[in-house]
């Protein structure tokens, strides 16, 4: 009964350690999207809140027997264990160890087949069933669930909830063709590739995945598939690893994979060139050339089967052209069966061999596109006049290339992330400082004086009725006789039972007293912890690797709650024994004083040589946890019991050396059964010091470790109290300049040379301005610089007439809406991630909802969410036929961690309705609605114009057609300002020749940056039209 109350104890706190663990994990994988938002403080008081039942839990187990807990940790933990590893698996058609190889090459099938995702009939399938917990980060699966079936669930009526299926599915790409598959958004394009992958479960058909790299064809390539996913899934090495992955590395194929995915101008741009290395999920690179990078990697694997999940959604348009002119109809893939996933669809059609439209979970239509032409099946595409048209200029001639230009000399690669740092030597004082001063408290010095007086006293008192005996019943220095042991031996077992008693007494309120603080030390070092890292830089993340956070969150602060305050506790007790044995050594068995010294000082240097040992092997896997150091726990128990032999002998030679001196003959009987006692206890008081000791120092690595996190770059304070902005601010009016940016320069390090240079331009309330210009020119830079992200080099921004360097961050990014590409939803629900802190009403949520488009008008009670289709059809309702086949969102949907059971489409329209519901005079916009399709894309336009026009709207965005009515676009080429004017005016530009076969204005005519832009997008006629129509309107508005 007892064991099963502590092992149910110990299920509930290792699930408050999985909950902390995940909230930590949440928090400071998002951590940049946090502090767009300023919700630092929020998330570390939610975080704290989490923490309270981890409190409640550890004090029921610090009462109980260790040995019971011991037993209740190994069943919980095995039973843990056994629900993992019982997790369903991967097909076994899929997974390459267990799967049945041909000998002959297979051919890319799927035929009358039914998926599902994996264990979505658990919880809704969320945490426990994401792809990234099942996949464990691979390539193929890391990013890839964009569109697995938008929600995991539909619908067949109103709160009636079912699993997401792909249905009567036949699919077979023909090697040496495109085949394109495009669709409305959270249709379940990406569920079809994961489909091709074999990480959805077939429940029908036939699937064959061809999986054998050991079969290569005429053309060099193996009998496989690589892939590259929507979101850049890419390690922390150079640019040039993660190209070549696992593969031999090719200069010649290297240079044309390079070459065709547009990344030569970014080298040349990077200091290191292909050397540079990709920080933590690709921060040292911009979202198109993590895109570019990713897409390299899966063009030069030499497999036959390549998979592409909209790979046009993070580049520019003329970039778009390039990879279809170079790489997509280039040699690379010529003789590869290349699938690909995109909303482009008049970019790539004129190429497209056989041509896929996704439509809740089926394919609606398919076939070559010559034979859909003939039946009259593309008038879905009919109304956008770019489709069969390739992007020529003027003159005919097609943009296919990147301007040369002489290489810069090679130069040694610079670290992003360096190696983590270990201590040297013992443990310095200060850390011994900051966790005492972490557990101090009233009751904490007490316990301390408590427990070593006890102990002191402990050993002279304990040894009192030896004393007695042996001086013959008589005290010291009086006529008291007390009565014979012999006689009455229970007077003799009271006294020493009262001491016992006693003694018992004083170790369970010290223990106690020693738990509490040990628990305020973990608790007040936690809560320093994660506000210290709340308010760190940016630059701290971005050379920072999750893990070491995570490892300090985790292990080190396991350590701290459940072994440090026990290892001082025993130092104290240890010390005091060992002091109370000194004193009976002395006082009692003085002639024994000179052995015990010779003794100590044999164990003493014993204690220092494992201890150096000892702390180095903790440091070193502290700071490297992986399976090749699994082995050094081996090694620290050997070195232990080495330690624990020698101390045995010692401690053998010293009882053995007192036996000699008793039986000699110089003592009484009753002096030399005290002798041999003492020295028994001293042997032992000494070793358990040293042990203690060496312990103690063990385990404070980890508060080492949290100490040296507790003086990372911090931001600049979150409120100036001297500088607090008003309520209203910033609320120009139309005739002031609501945001100057003067002579900016930035950069990231003072070593690295400037990202952005002579930055200078003025923007009016409730202007529309685009931000344009080549991946990595700085466009994102410059956004993160209006919200201090970065801070400037040179130069100063003002908002509403207000330095945004002297007000506090917090009051900064609290009134700007920052919505980013890769828009971040946190695990809880749809209600939560919408209105985190319950500032809107449910009625506020829903019309958030819908005017984004993911729940229809006429049904948002409850709110259903198909995807965008039913908008695009003009359907405003949902027929019991239709609901049978959408999904629904709700307030109440349950969302993953990071929203991977939400389409990156519907991730960035539940972040689109979030700015609607956050209503900021100043709204900054990175591609918001990059995975959205065109026609979705336009209907969120409409949006933004109509609900964002009472605020500065700046959006950095790569299709020409999303900010072509704005009011003025600014356009950055190398972190300057190239051209800044109305969208009318720069399309009319004139001086640049409009026949050149390269697009050599990067450096020659930027002047006529968007002109160009424009020319080689392929919707020319049609951007002018609405230039032309935007310009008359501010005319006539004028």
């Amino acid at each position: 009964m007892l064991a099963d109350s502590v092992t149910r104890i110990q299920e509930g706190l290792l699930s408050a350690k999985d909950k902390r663990m995940k909230m930590i994990d949440e928090m400071f994988g998002s951590i940049k999207f946090i502090k767009f938002f300023a919700w630092e403080e929020q998330w570390v008081a939610k975080i704290l809140e989490a923490i309270r039942l981890f409190d409640i839990l550890r004090q029921s187990l610090s009462v109980l027997p260790y040995a019971l807990m011991t037993y209740s940790q190994t069943k919980v933990s095995l039973n843990r264990v056994s629900d993992f590893l019982n997790v369903e698996e991967v097909p076994e058609d899929a997974y390459t160890p267990t799967r049945q190889v041909s000998k002959d090459p297979q051919e890319l099938l799927i035929e009358n087949a039914t998926f599902r995702w994996p264990n979505t009939d658990r919880a809704t399938g969320l945490a426990e069933s994401s792809p990234e917990s099942l996949s464990g980060g691979t390539t193929v699966v890391g990013d890839a669930q964009s569109e697995i079936a938008a929600s995991t669930t539909t619908s067949t009526a109103i709160g009636a909830e079912r699993v997401f299926e792909l249905r009567d599915i036949s699919v077979k790409p023909a090697l040496g063709k495109l085949t394109v598959v495009t669709g409305p958004t959270a249709s379940g394009k990406t569920a079809l590739l994961m489909a091709f992958l074999g990480e959805l479960n077939r429940i029908s058909g036939t699937a064959v995945l061809p999986k054998n790299p050991t079969i290569v064809d005429e053309y060099d390539l193996r009998n496989s598939i690589s892939y590259a996913a929507q979101t850049p899934w890419l390690q922390q090495m150079s640019i040039k690893d993660n190209i070549v992955f696992e593969y031999p590395f090719d200069k010649e194929r290297y240079d044309a994979v390079v070459d065709a995915c547009a990344l030569k101008p970014d080298f040349r741009v990077l200091e290191d060139g292909d050397m540079t290395e990709i920080g933590v999920k690709g921060v040292s690179l911009s979202g198109g050339q993590k895109a570019r990078v990713a897409l390299a990697r899966a063009v030069y694997a030499p497999t036959q089967y390549v998979i592409l999940d909209d790979i046009f959604s993070a580049v520019d348009s003329h970039t778009a052209r390039f990879l279809f002119d170079r790489l997509i109809q280039g040699p690379l893939l010529a003789y590869r069966a290349v699938i690909l996933v995109t909303h482009h669809v008049e970019l790539v059609l004129p190429g497209t061999y056989y041509l896929i439209q996704m439509s809740e979970g089926r394919i609606e239509r398919q076939g070559t596109v010559s034979e859909l032409e003939k039946q009259g099946l593309l008038d879905f595409l009919a109304n956008d006049p770019s489709v069969h048209s390739k992007s020529k200029d003027d003159t005919g001639d097609v943009v296919t290339s990147f301007p040369n230009h002489v290489s810069d000399p090679i130069k040694t690669a610079r670290k992003l992330v360096e190696e983590e740092e270990r201590s040297e030597g013992m443990v310095k004082w200060i850390v011994y400082k900051v966790y005492m001063k972490a557990s101090s408290g009233p009751e904490f010095g007490w316990a301390y004086g408590q427990s070593n007086l006890r102990d002191i006293a402990y050993g002279p008192l304990t040894s009192l009725p030896y004393n007695l005996i042996a001086r013959n019943n008589t005290l010291y220095n009086t006529n008291v006789k007390l009565p014979d042991a012999n006689d009455n031996p229970l007077f003799y077992v009271t006294i020493y039972c009262g001491l016992g008693i006693l003694s018992s007494l004083l170790v369970t309120v010290g223990e106690w007293v020693w738990l509490t603080a040990g628990m305020r030390s973990g608790l007040v070092l936690f809560c320093q912890l994660l506000s210290k890292l709340s308010t760190a830089t940016f630059r701290f993340f971005d050379t920072t690797p999750t893990g070491r956070i995570l490892n300090r969150f985790g292990k080190d602060f396991e350590t701290i709650d459940s072994n440090l305050s026990f290892s001082l506790y025993f130092v104290s007790s240890s010390v005091a024994s060992f002091m109370g044995a000194v004193i009976t050594v002395i006082f009692v068995v003085p002639f024994f004083t000179p052995v015990a010294f010779i003794i100590a000082f044999m164990y003493f240097q014993l204690s220092v040589r494992y201890l150096k040992t000892g702390r180095d092997l903790r440091r070193m896997e502290s700071t490297t946890r992986s399976p090749i150091l699994a082995g050094f726990s081996d090694l620290v128990s050997g070195i232990i019991t080495g330690l624990l032999l020698r101390f045995d002998v010692l401690g053998a030679v010293s009882v053995f050396a007192t036996t000699i001196i008793a039986i000699s003959g110089y003592i009484s009987a009753g002096y030399a059964a005290l002798s041999i006692v003492s020295a028994m206890t001293f042997s032992i008081n000494i070793f358990w010091t040293c042990r203690s000791f060496t312990d103690l120092e063990l385990n404070l690595n980890s508060v080492e470790r949290v100490v040296e996190f507790l003086d990372v770059p911090q931001e600049p304070p979150v409120i100036v109290e001297t500088n607090r902005v008003p309520a209203y601010w910033p609320s120009s009016s139309e005739s002031v300049s609501m945001l100057v940016v003067q002579d900016l320069e930035v950069k990231y390090t003072p070593e690295l040379p400037s990202v952005l240079s002579d930055i200078s331009f003025s923007l009016k309330a409730r202007e529309r301005v685009g931000l344009l210009g080549r991946t990595g020119c700085g466009k994102s830079t410059l956004a993160m610089s209006l919200l201090r992200f970065v801070e400037p080099t040179n130069g100063r921004i003002l908002i509403d007439n207000i330095d945004i360097t002297s007000i506090g961050t917090r009051d900064l990014r609290s009134r700007i809406t920052f919505i980013p590409q890769d828009a971040t939803l946190f695990a809880g629900t749809v209600r939560e991630n919408l209105d985190p802190f319950n500032e809107h009403t449910d009625t506020e949520c829903l019309d958030a909802l819908s005017r984004v488009h993911l729940i229809t008008s006429s049904s948002q009670l409850p709110s259903h969410a198909p995807s965008i289709r039913s908008d695009i059809e003009g359907s405003t309702t949902l027929t019991q036929s239709e609901s049978d086949t959408k999904v629904i969102i709700k307030l109440d949907s349950l969302v993953a961690a990071g929203g991977q059971n939400f389409s990156n489409g519907q991730r960035q329209l539940l972040a689109m309705a979030r700015a609607l519901l956050r209503q900021s005079n100043v709204i900054i916009l990175d591609e918001a609605t990059s995975s959205i399709d065109k026609a979705a894309d336009t209907k969120i336009q409409a949006v933004i114009r109509e609900e964002f026009n009472q605020s500065l709207l700046l959006t950095i965005a790569h299709r020409l057609g999303t900010i072509i009515d704005y009011d003025r676009l600014i356009v950055l080429d190398k972190g300057r300002i190239a051209e800044f004017d109305t969208p009318w005016n720069l399309i009319h530009k004139e001086g640049g020749s409009k026949s050149l076969r390269s697009i050599v204005y990067w450096r020659t005519y930027k002047s006529q940056v968007f002109r160009e832009m424009c020319l080689q997008s392929g919707t020319y006629t049609e951007l002018e039209g609405a230039a032309k129509a935007r310009a008359t309107e501010t005319a006539v508005a004028v």
